[in-house]
């Protein structure tokens, strides 16, 4: 923690300990929606197989995750979403320019890119998301509480030595995190 960190923020932290039972505990109140399932399921394994997201996949994300960008969504051209998406998941692309280079699609941030990614590689990449960075802040993982001022190569560095330490997938931390920040009145978000 910094030094700046406040008593509350210090007690609060004291207070979440995020272990293989804290996962265990919580991630069975996560909630998985349909769209969701089709999501990891049937879009994320047809893009991983074919090397593209389609446009359609894509807005079923922004439907899950960002529905204040889906028209933006809607207005990009399909084939700026293929060339985009084929580039960012080729397997000659680097991991650590993935994000950036989804994020060139209007409408798309780091965390709507992180779904992406999250989809398509759910063992290699973690969503990211302000109730679950909110939950990672108040264990004294992150410095940062709000995903805009987030660097996702160190929010997925946490969330990689977080699930090898609870011995879990990323997507399952994840969602232990999510239902536990749900649960305990931490900025809200939906999923």
């Amino acid at each position: 923690m910094s030094a700046d960190t406040t008593s509350a923020d210090a007690t609060q932290a004291d207070s979440v300990k995020i272990t293989k039972s804290f996962v265990k505990q919580h991630a069975p109140y996560y909630s998985i929606t349909a769209l969701e399932e089709r999501l990891f399921r049937k879009d994320g394994t047809k893009a991983k197989k074919n090397g593209v997201l389609g446009r359609k996949a894509l807005l079923r994300l922004g439907q899950w995750r960002s529905i204040t960008t889906l028209n933006r969504l809607e207005n990009t051209p399909p084939h700026d979403i293929k060339f985009i998406t084929t580039v960012a998941l080729d397997k000659h692309t680097p991991d650590h320019f993935r994000s950036g280079i989804l994020q060139l699609l209007p409408g798309v941030g780091a965390p709507l890119a992180s779904c992406i990614l999250s989809i398509t590689k759910p063992k290699k990449f973690a969503i990211l998301d302000a109730r679950v960075a909110g939950v990672l802040h108040s264990a004294g993982h992150l410095s940062a509480k709000q995903p805009t001022r987030i660097d996702y190569a160190e929010y997925l560095q946490v969330m990689r030595s977080l699930a090898k330490a609870c011995d879990t997938d990323l997507l399952t931390l994840y969602r232990a995190l999510w239902a536990y920040g749900n649960s305990s009145g931490l900025p809200t978000t939906t999923h």
